[in-house]
């Protein structure tokens, strides 16, 4: 089916909206097939002078030449034909091809001589600057080798006046360091880029290519978290376009020279195989060169014969080569690449480039990279010093032993225990209570991880020991520990009978020492009880219990069964549970027990904050951090730190939350904990966005992704790629963040979650229409509008309706916009009337679409009757300054209509209501003043053209 021309042009349009790649490649190439088929000569050239720029900045730069000399032919041939605009981008394009020329070595270096001169040529006939022109001699004498001549031209390039044509200004300052950085003056590098890496300036290549330049500079001049935040920003731009791969190799290169070769490794592996299909020649040579210094360094270190993955590539097989094997191949890869090109240029620049980076040495020891690599305190067992225990007995080292059990500080119960054992064994002690007293320690100390038949022989044991000795309340508490562990295991029909057991007979004694016996066997028949599914009587035993602990008078008693309570009081109730975990907490203090008031305090906090008390709950998190002892383990400390950075974070201070959730994430690790890893990574997201770092976000935000996938926890993971995404727009990665919601709208649509898929969509519509990709925008909003609809989210439904009105419009189908206006009406009316100011913004939004499209589609009375409505809605919503806005919108649309007279007054009452020096207000007054000029009233159209002169 043969397209119409206006239907190609429209399709030419949406192929300029599609990312460079081989996607839009392959568009463009297609509708030039179509274009030529119908004979739409000049459409075919617009194609072919969009093609110019698309294979310029895409992988496939070989493909630039040929339609570049077709529309410089056919200009030449009839310039007058067309506008001024297209001669200047056809010179514009001359930078592209002259540079490219020099990539490949078989081009002819007098085909690049011969192009400078014509673009010289040019450059001199139009009046225009030679800056451009001094810039890619450069460019050229640098890349043969030609120092003196590169030098020389550097200056005239320098000193040349900036134009139209000029590099823009946030690449020429690129170009200007990557000069002086060869030079050895990085600090003059460094200068050179401020203006790029403050903001003041931009483009499609920035910010990525100039802090790419400064990596070197950075490392040698000692700014080494200026390198590793240039080296983090500019890759995660790079890393998913192919057509960069010269810039990927100088990254490689960095990694290798800062002792970052495991970071290195991993570049390597994603980026191998796009050596295969590399852009050109020159980035071929030197990503394989990069790569070849990599892999000395990892061999050097004694890693060679580490197997690295490359894939397959046409007839060759995938392979996994040991680094040096590897090494040696891409070596002599780069240097026979770089002897094409010495050929084809007559010297042995290149050839002496290449084997100067293979043996290039480091710049830097180490530099740490990562946004996770933080400092963890060690996990350390704390002990008291070796004179505190001289002298004790075997008797009294194992009360200590028992005592430290009870406070939870099983590094001092294990020196204990094994100092008594040793004592026994020196004396040649045969008291079976000892032995049994040992045994029970050992047993208690094995069983959190322990093989449960070697413990439960291990308490039968015990018992052995405590009736050849006489001791029937220690036999009665190891019957009962014994009991615990087979109710634990199954087998509460043999447990709980130890159980009651023991409560009997230490009912019977109670009083004394006996005391704390009895809350200890208590408090066993409750887990006992409850690991056997019968909890009618546990109410009772906790009332006898703290009845008990009343009596013995010891705090940690005291804890130790308000703690257990805590176990059967749900987070569900933080009423009851609440004060429970707050008798604890005072207990453990005045046992002066502060591991077991740290994890006290933990629980409170969790408490605390399911209340609502969040001062209370970050409160309790920060004691419970404070008091968590050098010898608590990785998983415990990775967990309070974790739930402390989340409650800092919610409560504004993510800056003090980041340094605890990083080290959170390095304890998790070192636990080998997965999911708490994964947990710790998300918080850390959390408060390096709520922090304003935005970089180090997107980089954990992609830990935590891979980590819930590998979990199989999908939903997460898209949480957590929604937090990605809004790093992306943070840092004006509208692109990459458009991938982002992709991903999250194709799981969306697989799960069938219509509300948070109209979201997705909205925004992912909302991202798209800030890339001015309108065509994809309309799409996203008409989808995303139909998902409202299903959602019963009619507010939704009428924002997506009128922005793809308006998107359609920008695209160039004003007719269908015109169509949709209607949809949009109908939507914005159906709105319910509960939330007035709600429903008057929504009407404001639609007016002002709509004055948009209308006055585009020739209709300015009815223009002006939408622009009136704006106004009324959005002062209707509350929303002044938007008012004012719409009114400077109604004047301007009254003088298209012919109406300078009504046009006066709204525009004055505008100007009044915005502030001096707004852009708006500028735009107000200049229109007030064509207003005036029109009514005949010159003299005071000028006296204001003169105040907006005056600024």
């Amino acid at each position: 089916m043969r397209r119409t021309e206006e239907e190609l042009r429209g399709l030419l349009r949406e192929a300029g909206e599609l990312p460079f790649g081989d996607g839009q490649n392959a568009r463009l190439e297609d509708l030039l097939r179509h274009a030529e088929a119908g004979g739409h000569e000049r459409l075919a050239f617009d194609i072919r002078l969009q093609m110019i720029t698309a294979y310029a900045f895409g992988p496939a730069k070989i493909r630039m030449f040929v339609p570049f000399a077709r529309c410089l032919a056919d200009f030449d041939r009839n310039p007058a034909q067309y506008g001024p605009w297209v001669e200047r981008r056809l010179l514009w394009s001359f930078k592209h091809v002259v540079e490219a020329m020099t990539d490949f070595p078989e081009i002819p270096l007098a085909r690049v001589t011969t192009a400078l001169d014509d673009m010289e040529r040019r450059f001199q006939a139009g009046g225009h600057s030679p800056h451009a022109v001094y810039t890619y001699r450069h460019h050229a004498a640098e890349h043969v080798g030609d120092r003196a001549a590169a030098d020389a031209w550097y200056e005239k390039w320098v000193a040349a006046p900036r134009d139209g044509l000029s590099d823009c200004l946030a690449c020429e300052p690129s170009d200007r360091a990557e000069h002086l950085s060869a030079r050895g003056r990085d600090e003059e590098a460094i200068a050179v880029a401020e203006p790029v890496l403050r903001g003041q300036t931009g483009c499609t290549e920035q910010p990525q290519r100039i802090l790419t330049s400064l990596l070197l500079p950075y490392a040698r001049t000692g700014e080494s978290a200026a390198a590793r935040a240039a080296h983090r920003r500019a890759y995660r731009i790079l890393r998913t376009r192919p057509s960069t791969l010269g810039m990927l190799a100088e990254h490689v290169e960095f990694c290798a020279r800062t002792g970052n070769e495991a970071r290195g490794l991993e570049l390597l592996d994603r980026h191998l195989g796009g050596l295969d299909e590399a852009p050109t020649p020159f980035s071929a040579m030197m990503f394989a060169a990069s790569a070849a210094l990599l892999l000395r360094r990892v061999g050097e270190s004694g890693h060679g014969n580490l197997r690295i993955r490359r894939p397959a590539h046409r007839e060759r097989p995938a392979t996994e080569p040991t680094a040096d094997e590897l090494r040696d191949t891409l070596a002599a890869q780069a240097l026979e690449i770089a002897a094409r090109f010495d050929a084809r240029n007559g010297t042995s620049h290149q050839s002496g480039r290449v084997r100067a980076l293979l043996a290039a040495e480091p710049v830097a020891d180490h530099l740490p990279l990562s946004a996770t690599a933080g400092r963890t305190a060690p996990v350390v067992a704390e002990v008291p010093p070796a004179e505190v225990w001289a002298g004790l007995s075997a008797a009294e080292l194992l009360d200590r032993a028992e005592e430290s059990l009870q406070r939870q500080e099983t590094d001092t119960a294990k020196e204990a225990l094994r100092r008594a054992e040793s004592r026994g064994e020196e004396t040649g002690e045969n008291d079976p209570v000892l032995t049994g007293r040992a045994v029970v320690l050992r047993a208690v100390l094995a069983k959190p991880d322990g093989d449960p038949d070697l413990v439960e022989a291990e308490y039968r044991e015990a018992v052995g020991h405590f009736a050849a000795g006489g001791d029937e309340d220690r036999r009665q508490a190891a019957l009962g520990r014994l009991g615990l562990l087979l109710c634990e295991h199954g087998r509460a029909a043999e447990g709980l009978p130890l159980l009651r057991s023991g409560v009997a007979h230490f009912r019977a004694g109670d009083g004394g020492g006996t005391g704390p016996r009895l809350v200890w066997a208590l408090l066993r028949l409750i887990a006992g009880l409850s690991a056997a599914g019968e909890t009618g009587e546990i109410g009772r035993l906790f009332g006898e219990a703290d009845a008990a602990a009343r009596r013995c008078d010891d705090p940690l008693v005291s804890g130790s069964v308000a703690w257990a309570r805590l176990d059967f009081t749900s987070i569900d109730d933080p009423e009851k549970a609440v004060p429970v975990a707050a008798a604890a907490v005072e207990a453990y203090r005045k046992a002066e027990a502060p591991r077991l008031v740290s994890v006290a305090c933990y629980r409170l906090s969790m408490l605390r904050h399911a209340k609502g008390d969040r001062d209370g709950a970050l409160e309790a998190a920060t004691e419970s951090v404070a008091g968590l002892p050098a010898s608590a383990p990785p998983a415990l400390r990775a967990s309070v730190l974790r739930w402390h950075g989340n409650l800092l974070t919610a409560s504004g201070r993510a800056m003090e939350a980041i340094p605890g959730l990083v080290s959170a994430v390095s304890y998790a690790r070192i636990a080998g904990e997965r999911r708490l890893e994964t947990e710790c990574c998300q918080a850390l997201a959390v408060a390096y966005q709520e922090a304003g770092q935005h970089l180090d976000c997107a980089e954990v935000a992609e830990e935590a992704i891979d980590g819930y996938e590998e979990l199989g926890e999908p939903s997460a993971a898209d949480g957590c790629r929604y937090l990605l995404a809004q790093a992306h727009q943070a840092m004006g990665e509208l692109g990459a963040a458009v991938a982002r919601y992709e991903e999250m709208i194709a799981r969306g649509r697989e799960r069938g979650e219509t509300g948070a898929l109209a979201q997705l969509l909205a925004e992912s519509g909302d991202l798209l229409d800030r890339l001015d990709r309108d065509a994809s925008a309309a799409e996203r909003y008409r989808e995303a509008g139909d998902a409202a609809a299903l959602s019963d989210d009619p507010y939704r439904v009428a924002y997506c309706r009128y922005q793809e009105a308006l998107s359609l419009f920008w695209a160039g189908r004003r007719e269908q916009a015109l169509v949709v206006l209607g949809e949009a009406d109908q939507a914005v009316a159906a709105l319910p009337g509960e939330e007035p100011t709600a429903k008057a913004w929504h009407e404001a939004q639609l007016h002002g679409n709509a004055v948009r499209i209308l006055r585009g589609t020739g209709k300015p009375d009815e223009a002006v009757g939408r622009a009136e409505r704006a106004v009324a809605c959005f002062r209707a919503a509350g929303a002044a300054e938007r008012a004012a806005g719409a009114q400077v919108t109604l004047g301007q649309v009254l003088r298209e209509a012919g109406r300078a007279s009504d046009a006066e007054p709204v525009l004055r009452e505008a100007l009044a209501a915005l502030s001096d020096g707004e852009r708006i207000h500028r735009g107000a007054a200049a229109t007030l003043g064509a207003v005036l000029a029109e009514l005949g009233r010159e003299e005071e159209a000028a006296e204001l053209r003169a105040r907006l002169a005056e600024g």
